[in-house]
């Protein structure tokens, strides 16, 4: 059963990885984690009947649709997997709540060691929405001065971060669940 895709609204789904087992090659642990998120993002347009179109990435290695006017992100950690789709241009991050944060990760993301794993998500998603990628430096001004729109998810094993580009009030959907038995996208109660 195909639902419809609403113009105002970001679906998004965080699946845990052992859902996935299923993807598993001979190739490195990273491989398989981005083989997987693109599977799911694959059910997902499935899901809306929305035809898959070729995935190109921009010189700083954004993924898009090169003939879709469809935006998606995805993001994994050890255990999870987050994808979000929408029409509107959109930057997705999660971490895992156990996650230490690091001197590597202060640098690169310009925050105080006194800043929180949760401002850490929020800047990466930031910076997927952006396309500038978290290995480039990260302009705070940029980042304090959005006017775009994030939205945090999160519980006692997670934390997840979306950013869109849509500067007027969106939904967020996480009734996009995987069926156990054959892996098909479903909606849940």
């Amino acid at each position: 059963m195909h639902k419809s895709f609403d113009n105002n609204t970001i679906y998004y789904t965080i699946i845990n990885k052992k859902e996935l087992d299923f993807i598993n090659t001979k190739n490195t642990e990273e491989k398989i984690a981005t083989l997987q998120a693109k599977y799911v993002l694959n059910c997902m347009l499935d899901y809306f009947n929305i035809p898959k179109s070729e995935i190109v990435k921009t010189e700083l290695g954004k993924p898009f649709f090169k003939d879709q006017a469809i935006y998606f992100n995805y993001s994994h950690s050890t255990n999870f997997i987050a994808c979000a789709i929408s029409k509107y241009n959109v930057g997705i991050d999660i971490e895992e709540t156990n996650r230490v944060i690091t001197d590597t990760m202060i640098k690169v993301c310009n925050f105080n060691k006194d800043s929180s794993l949760e401002e850490f998500v929020k800047r990466e998603a930031f910076c997927k929405l952006t396309g500038n990628g978290i290995t480039a430096f990260f302009d705070n001004s940029t980042y304090e001065n959005t006017t775009k729109n994030c939205f945090i998810i999160k519980n006692k094993k997670y934390i997840c971060a979306i950013w869109s580009d849509c500067l007027k009030p969106l939904y967020i959907k996480q009734n996009l669940k995987f069926n156990k038995k054959n892996y098909i996208l479903s909606s849940s109660p």
